[in-house]
């Protein structure tokens, strides 16, 4: 149970440009919720970098109950409102299609079920929506518990999201090096390293910058190494890992102790 406390604080941390969006939509009548990261880091006593928001109106009615709007995504559901300079990503629930480009679905189809809508996103830890004004929580996946775990663990079959989106089995132990987490052993069985294929270089760039400046690299160090997705990166890994434990020590070691800047923790990584 969440104390009355912690809803009242909501009210200061999350922006007035979101509440406002929450607020107006909620005034016309349709459901309006924070999700993604903004419940996870709520929840974790982070001040959350995002505010996406998700609804049970289809993007016409998202975009006539702005003044101001931007059509981009409106494919997949998502509009972009604009509250003087302030831009809220708003998007409508959806159930998703077969993903042919290991990235996006070939297809969306709109949902009024916040649920369904959950049930495709990557992790527990992420499928939590939060509506501040009402003062509700929705967890169909047990997330909240998750989090109280210091757990990553996927919504429904790990296999199915990887394949989905091969860059989610990065994430997996991104979030793990982010946040100081342990990942559960089922969903880092259903890694896949061979269908990594589908993801460009730059995309796996970014999310491996993003895993070695965060506060605990040597968690997402280890579980690629040990998965065979690093080595599947950088093939000049593979004698490191298989014949020289010791070097692999020295350079996670090395990482860890150098300062969190993306150009000196890929030179440590490398060196």
């Amino acid at each position: 149970m969440l104390r009355r406390r912690w809803w009242q604080d909501l009210q200061r941390i999350i922006p007035a440009q979101v509440l406002f969006v929450l607020g107006s939509l909620q005034n016309y009548g349709f459901e309006a919720y924070l999700v993604g990261g903004a419940p996870r880091d709520l929840l974790l006593s982070k001040r959350p970098q995002d505010w996406d928001v998700t609804t049970n109106a289809s993007p016409d009615r998202v975009r006539g109950s702005f003044e101001r709007t931007l059509s981009l995504g409106e494919k997949f559901g998502t509009i972009q409102v604009l509250i003087n300079d302030y831009q809220v990503e708003v998007t409508t629930f959806r159930r998703e299609g077969e993903y042919s480009d290991g990235r996006r679905p070939d297809r969306v189809e709109f949902t009024s079920s916040l649920s369904e809508d959950l049930s495709r996103r990557d992790f527990t830890i992420n499928a939590i929506a939060l509506d501040p004004l009402k003062k509700k929580l929705v967890d169909p996946f047990g997330g909240v518990r998750d989090l109280k775990r210091r757990l990553v663990r996927a919504v429904g079959d790990p296999e199915v999201r990887f394949q989905e989106d091969a860059l989610r089995m990065l994430r997996f132990f991104r979030f793990q090096s982010t946040l100081g987490f342990r990942g559960e052993r089922r969903t880092e069985g259903g890694i896949k390293p061979e269908i990594l294929i589908k993801i460009s270089a730059e995309r796996i760039r970014e999310e491996l910058t993003k895993l070695l400046v965060s506060p605990f690299p040597e968690l997402g160090l280890y579980g690629m190494a040990r998965t065979g997705l690093l080595t599947t990166i950088i093939p000049e890994f593979i004698p490191i890992w298989q014949e020289d434990n010791a070097l692999f020590h020295h350079l996670v070691a090395t990482v860890k102790a150098i300062k969190p800047q993306a150009e000196l923790r890929w030179a440590a990584l490398l060196h």
